[in-house]
């Protein structure tokens, strides 16, 4: 777009995330929504971190299972990375009769919530649970081994690494899958009279 001969220098990411639908709630954005974000192939860019996910389960990527939980977890019940990695025994409820995780804290008001666990991610925390030696369920990794007491970091390495494997064009942030999370739920209705 120009605008008295010059173009525009606004970067195209921000003006996808500018065109998404806000809804309420601390989310405040969904995935790309318009034609101009699908790719070549005409899938919508919000399926492509969910091609990650399935490639992890591919052999060559069968080490990253951290991930790939991570991963789930994000795309089924729409929390934050940082807030996957810090969930701990105390603050999982499998066994409530709707099963949730509560989010004590966070970045704003609406961030301490309690989130439903999908039955996929359900599996996963159930794993979790069942390998856990202490209290957190995404301990942080040292050397070789892990600090059960403290909840891991980053995942940043093993997400570049998945992406180079999967061949996954154009990369995207781990983050990402928490906006692919909000348009899921956005198609499904969930949101309803919500919307913008």
């Amino acid at each position: 777009m120009t605008l008295a001969g010059r173009s525009s220098t606004k970067h195209p990411r921000k003006n996808v995330r500018n065109s998404r639908p806000k809804f309420g709630g601390d989310a405040g954005h969904t995935g790309p929504t318009g034609p101009a974000d699908r790719e070549n192939n005409g899938m919508h860019k919000s399926a492509q971190p969910l091609r990650i996910v399935k490639n992890l389960e591919k052999p060559l990527l069968a080490g990253l299972r951290k991930l790939r939980d991570v991963a789930t977890i994000i795309v089924e019940m729409g929390p934050r990375p940082e807030e996957v990695f810090h969930m701990c025994r105390p603050n999982v409820h499998l066994s409530a009769p709707t099963p949730y995780v509560h989010v004590p804290d966070g970045k704003t008001v609406n961030a301490r919530r309690d989130v439903v666990v999908t039955k996929k991610a359900m599996a996963v925390l159930h794993r979790r649970f069942a390998t856990a030696k202490g209290e957190y369920l995404f301990p942080l990794r040292v050397g070789g081994g892990h600090d059960w007491n403290q909840p891991m970091k980053q995942l940043q390495p093993a997400h570049r690494k998945a992406l180079k494997e999967s061949g996954i064009k154009p990369a995207f942030r781990l983050y990402d899958l928490r906006h692919t999370f909000g348009t899921r739920a956005a198609e499904a209705g969930a949101f309803g009279a919500q919307q913008e």
